[in-house]
């Protein structure tokens, strides 16, 4: 029965949408006609519309979570809780074609049916959705498909008032596999079904992706997802968790309309790829499809197969501790080959130092400069840059033929 105030009856309740988190922005370059063009670029941080609302998350943020640029501090992970159980009604992945003034002509939802509009009358009707068969769906060439994948989150920012949804769109494969694959994670095999309420970190890693067209690797963030709970307050903060009653009809809709901010046919700056990257964990080098991360040669003792001989051992000294060896830093040619490679990696010379920078402190972190590695860190730094490129170049010729 309908909730009665002083005789009126109330709507049905709403948590509002209160804004959207970008993942890039729109910088403006100049033609040589002089004109100027806007286009969208993406950032390795999450973006806000009102400069105080990432403000205040820096403010609350640790060390870790912040990135500078240009001076400014921004934020690169967010403190989340979904609002609803089902995973499609919080990221939900649609079709859109959108014309060349961001206007929805066609979307999907479910891969079956679409709504197509009438750019002229607005009129909207049902169709089928042709889905990976649509012309609209199909690359020619360089050229993109004109209709793509995208995925829509909409979360909750506790610390941040007022309290409502925000609402994040990515276009990233990548993105799109890790977090989706990661809330199917959690949903089934670690809170029993639970979802909402459930305290997460979303947050953007720095990853080298191949590049279809020219098979080069080019540095991204996308994004990521991990429970923000530690095994000590798991089952109280499950409990928090399922006293969350919010419903579907309490949650407002997806907003359809584009966010410019994200580079159109291309997701959050990443080339489609099928799936999430596979990382070896030991050099951190990413590993293409149909590869498999290389072994380290294993030495064997050559005196570990022999019998032991039977008795009473023998009574040792005890020994002194080794002193600790001088730490060997790096080499002079280790540097020079670190920047070469470095240069054929990054090829934008406007951004190599800065994206080196940053590649070279997740590898090694506290390591701002090249001349602090150690001769055994300049060592593996060379290696992954130099094996990354040549799987960059196999890529590339058996895309020749």
């Amino acid at each position: 029965m309908p909730a009665l105030v002083g005789g009126f009856k109330l709507g049905p309740r709403r948590l509002a949408r209160v804004g959207r988190v970008r993942l890039g922005t729109k910088k403006i370059k100049k033609r040589d006609d002089g004109s100027e063009v806007k286009y969208p670029w993406e950032a390795s941080y999450f973006v806000f519309d009102d400069p105080e609302v990432e403000a205040v998350l820096v403010s609350q943020a640790r060390a870790s979570d912040v990135v500078e640029v240009d001076g400014v501090a921004h934020i690169t992970a967010l403190d989340i809780i979904f609002p609803l159980n089902v995973i499609k009604e919080n990221a939900e992945v649609v079709f859109s074609l959108y014309n060349s003034v961001q206007k929805c002509l066609c979307t999907s939802r479910d891969g079956i049916t679409a709504r197509q509009t009438n750019p002229d009358t607005g009129e909207v009707k049902e169709v089928p959705c042709l889905n990976e068969s649509c012309p609209k769906r199909q690359a020619s060439g360089n050229k993109k498909p004109e209709c793509t994948e995208m995925m829509r989150m909409r979360f909750i920012i506790p610390s941040i008032p007022p309290l409502g949804v925000w609402q994040l769109d990515s276009g990233s494969t990548w993105s799109k596999g890790s977090v989706l694959g990661y809330m199917r994670t959690l949903q089934a095999e670690i809170t029993g079904g639970q979802l909402a309420g459930i305290r997460l970190k979303l947050f953007r890693r720095s990853t080298m992706i191949p590049n279809k067209i020219t098979k080069r690797l080019e540095q991204h963030w996308p994004l990521s997802l991990v429970a923000n709970v530690s095994y000590d307050n798991y089952a109280e903060r499950l409990a928090e968790a399922r006293a969350m009653t919010y419903k579907p009809e309490d949650v407002e809709e997806f907003d359809e309309a584009p966010d410019e901010t994200i580079i159109p046919g291309n997701g959050d700056g990443e080339l489609e790829v099928d799936g999430p990257p596979t990382v070896d964990p030991d050099t951190g080098e990413i590993i293409l499809a149909g590869e498999e991360p290389m072994e380290a040669e294993i030495v064997s003792d050559p005196g570990a197969d022999q019998d032991e001989p039977v008795g009473e051992p023998p009574v040792v000294a005890p020994a002194e501790p080794p002193k600790p060896a001088p730490v060997k830093m790096v080499a002079n040619e280790q540097v020079q080959a670190i920047l070469k490679l470095a240069e054929r990696t990054w090829s934008d010379q406007t951004t190599a130092a800065s994206s080196f920078k940053t590649w070279l402190g997740q590898m090694f972190p506290g390591v701002q400069n090249v001349r602090q590695l150690t001769h055994d860190q300049a060592g593996k730094t060379i290696k992954v840059l130099q094996s990354n490129l040549d799987r960059a170049t196999s890529v590339e010729r058996q895309a020749k033929g």
